[in-house]
């Protein structure tokens, strides 16, 4: 759920409280007033989430595409969960330059719980099911010609563009990302730039 931050300073009134004439009792809000520069999204995490999260770990949102919609970071995890519902509650920021998220939005989000280096890794449209294993087709060189071939593949960590690669490819294979559907072993392929794609 997507808040604003609560510093004080200027902002536009998103919603009046008070009719003209009402008394209103102290303590009572009479206006909400809204910035959103910056915003703030909560979040409730599960057990095996809430392990993994910590304050400082980047984050992104995601527009209902799945794209990248910002960047920012957890910057508050409670310390204690909820005993009814084991959810463990926190808060994430995010610069918000364009008004895009605006307060009481549901938006999805990512965190980056870790960060390998030199892991190989795909484009997750490479992947495909192969009577139920994780497969990428490749295409290779075969006297001149490009030469289609099913590999079967160990899968690792992922998000929402990329997912690692363990055993099945080597660095410099090329993957086959559109028109899998075609494709059969041993089936001539065609390497596509992107202003083709489009």
């Amino acid at each position: 759920m997507v808040g604003t931050n609560s510093a004080l300073g200027g902002g536009v009134v998103s919603s009046i409280l008070v009719t003209e004439g009402e008394s209103a009792p102290v303590g009572k809000p009479l206006v909400w007033i809204v910035e959103t520069d910056t915003v703030k999204l909560c979040f409730d995490a599960g057990s095996a989430q809430a392990l993994a999260l910590a304050v400082d770990q980047p984050a992104r949102w995601l527009l209902p595409d799945g794209s990248v919609g910002g960047v920012g970071a957890i910057r508050q995890m409670d310390l204690m969960a909820d005993p009814k519902t084991h959810l463990l509650s926190g808060e994430a920021s995010f610069a918000n330059p364009d008004g895009r998220l605006v307060p009481g939005l549901l938006v999805s989000f990512e965190v980056q719980t870790m960060h390998n280096t030199d892991v190989l890794t795909v484009p997750r449209a490479c992947l495909v099911d192969a009577e139920g294993a994780d497969a990428v087709w490749t295409v290779s060189d075969h006297d001149g010609d490009l030469r289609a071939a099913l590999r079967i593949v160990e899968t690792g960590e992922r998000d929402s563009d990329r997912i690692e690669i363990r055993t099945g490819l080597r660095d410099g294979d090329l993957a086959v990302r559109h028109g899998q559907t075609q494709l059969s072993d041993g089936a001539l392929a065609r390497r596509v730039d992107q202003t083709e794609e489009r």
